[in-house]
């Protein structure tokens, strides 16, 4: 089943690819208006589907001319976009934020769909300690040892 979500996500996601550029400046009025919901709807689905993890960087104005400001970071820009993610990420992580950054690898021919498989086995919660508090902080962790690595062989090529 489709949710409103969904719907505006995909909106964007084309306005995205339509634009020449890679990124794009909408107003959370227009779209609330244009999918009859309400500004937070739109809020939502930036803040979830719109992260750093998945290789966009969301700029927001809020007020009277607020934008938001989304840019996808190419491939080509790998080196910046691992960089952008060990900066953006403080001290934990999110099971789904990790999933995300996997998924976006996978999509970038970064990683194989296998080694995204069997990195996520080792991020996923029921794979670290049983210490709720703390299994973002081990997750990131690990997760920035890999952009560690991904950066050195990145810099090789």
């Amino acid at each position: 089943m489709t949710t409103l979500s969904d719907i505006i996500e995909k909106y964007i996601l084309n306005t995205i690819q339509e634009s020449n550029k890679g990124e794009i400046l909408l107003k959370r009025t227009d779209l609330s208006g244009k999918f009859s919901c309400v500004p937070s709807q739109i809020n939502y689905v930036i803040n979830t589907r719109f992260t750093i993890e998945r290789g966009y960087i969301v700029e927001s104005k809020r007020g009277e001319g607020g934008y938001l400001k989304i840019v996808r970071i190419p491939v080509t820009e790998t080196k910046i976009y691992l960089n952008k993610i060990q900066e953006e990420t403080k001290s934990t992580i999110t099971a789904e934020g990790a999933r995300g950054f996997l998924n976006r690898l996978e999509e970038e021919n970064i990683i194989s769909k296998r080694e995204k498989n069997m990195i996520w086995q080792l991020l996923k919660d029921e794979s670290l300690p049983n210490d709720k508090d703390n299994k973002g902080y081990y997750r990131l962790k690990m997760l920035k040892n890999l952009i560690a690595y991904l950066i050195k062989e990145e810099e090789k090529k």
